[in-house]
Parts: structure tokens; sequence; C-alpha cells
């Protein structure tokens, strides 16, 4: 992954969205679900 991100800033790619990319593949797909549950919760306490 790390070769890849190298190889795709090279190409021109912007810094911030390799960023994210980086971000959300570090944990695989289970991040979705983390941010679910968080709106959830946050959506629950402003009622």
């Amino acid at each position: 992954m790390e070769k890849e991100l190298s190889n795709a800033l090279r190409k021109g790619l912007p810094f911030p969205i390799l960023k994210v990319i980086e971000y959300l593949s570090g944990d695989g797909f289970s991040w979705g679900r983390q941010y679910r549950v968080a709106g959830y919760y946050t959506a629950s306490m402003m009622w």
C-alpha cells in the first residue's frame, strides 16, 4: 500500500486525497461502522 501511495503522489494525485485514502484503508473497512455508531449517538444526544 505504501508503494502504491508514493507512486500516486509522483503521478500528481493531490496529497490530501492520498491521506484520506490512507486513513480509510488502514483499518480495512471497519471504520464505516464506527462513524455510523458515532453519528447515531451524536444525533441521540442532540434530541
